[in-house]
């Protein structure tokens, strides 16, 4: 996993200001933010969310932590549950059937609600954004105030050689008709999550 910043984040807001300011910037998105005290505690989180969603079909990409125990209890419920590997033989055609893509996120901005996730293959992109429910998990120390704050982060990682697409995702999907009617869900997941773990 990628280095913590905790000791660069920026002191003029606190962290349980940045935390709320994200519950409340994400709300007004129409995404739902959800606590973790401990990283035991993401299963069971992870596993309401699909429930309530009604998911039969979770796909997890291949870097999250403790995917064997989140993998383990969607399946305990009856949830089909896939980890993206880079072997797995037909994983479009899991992503297109998937109700539920569950990732990491390497930042979140509270201002703007905004989860910044970076990718190196497109199967690991595409769970953010092919299923009808996208849960993101991030840890608090990599929350930031201001989309500036992560200034640093971006140029260190637009400047390796290596692939990579960061990608900028603020609640549900959205589009507007011509009579400016705002509509979610068009071109990405219909339902948004974004669970912090207090680390």
């Amino acid at each position: 996993m990628l280095e913590m910043l905790a000791t660069n984040m920026p002191p003029n807001v606190e962290l349980q200001d940045r935390i709320s300011q994200f519950q409340k910037e994400l709300r007004s998105l129409g995404g739902q933010c959800h606590l973790a005290a401990k990283p035991v505690e993401l299963p069971n989180i992870i596993l309401e969310i699909v429930l309530n969603a009604n998911c039969k079909l979770a796909i997890i990409e291949s870097c999250i932590d403790n995917n064997d125990e989140i993998r383990s209890t969607l399946t305990k419920h009856g949830i089909d549950a896939l980890h993206i590997q880079d072997s797995q033989p037909h994983t479009l055609e899991f992503l297109s059937k998937a109700d539920v893509g569950i990732t990491h996120a390497d930042m979140a901005v509270s201002q703007t609600a905004t989860v910044i996730i970076r990718t190196a293959r497109d199967e690991d992109r595409l769970v953010s954004c092919l299923p009808r429910v996208h849960i993101a998990i991030v840890s608090t120390t990599r929350l930031v105030e201001k989309l500036t704050d992560a200034t640093q982060y971006l140029k260190r990682n637009l400047q390796t050689n290596e692939p990579c697409v960061i990608s900028f995702a603020s609640g549900p999907s959205r589009t507007s008709d011509i009579e400016m009617k705002q509509v979610l869900g068009v071109h990405g997941p219909h339902e948004v999550h974004v669970i912090l773990l207090e680390q």
